[in-house]
């Protein structure tokens, strides 16, 4: 009888052990497919801003970038630089045009514009050919922008 009850004892210590081995295996799967989302999201915003650019000067388009992004991610946008995150898990991606940001018919050059699940954003293309994201028909979470006074 005694050798029963420990026999069992023992099934349910490897049985827990197994648990946790695989527990810890899915985690890993989990953090690598926020990197696959993150590394997706700039991929297809740069695709996307190839193919607007590529339409010649005065085209225009609106974005969601929720079709893409992560309902937690965040997308920052500034210059040549598009960067998304997710939690810990970042990808940054060079674009070979600048992003320029246009604001009263201004355009301005040097700034940082972060972008949620929920934002839009409106692209025009600029003679250059320069990218242009048009401030006034975006929504946005964060704007900062330096300026020379």
């Amino acid at each position: 009888m005694m050798e029963f009850l420990l026999s069992k004892i023992w099934a349910a210590i490897f049985g827990l052990a197994l648990v946790s081995i695989v527990m810890v295996s899915f985690q890993g799967l989990d953090s690598g497919m926020e990197q696959d989302l993150v590394d997706d999201a700039v991929r297809n915003m740069t695709d996307i801003l190839v193919d607007i650019r590529d339409m010649g000067p005065g085209s225009s388009f609106d974005i969601e970038v929720g079709a893409f992004l992560p309902d937690e991610g965040i997308m920052e946008i500034s210059g040549y630089m598009i960067l998304s995150r997710l939690g810990e898990r970042e990808a940054r991606i060079l674009l070979d045009v600048p992003m320029m940001l246009m604001t009263g018919g201004e355009l301005i050059s040097d700034y940082l514009l972060q972008l949620g699940s929920t934002s839009t954003m409106h692209v025009e293309v600029l003679p250059g050919p320069n990218l242009a994201i048009h401030l006034e028909k975006s929504s946005t979470i964060f704007l900062t922008h330096s300026t020379n006074l």
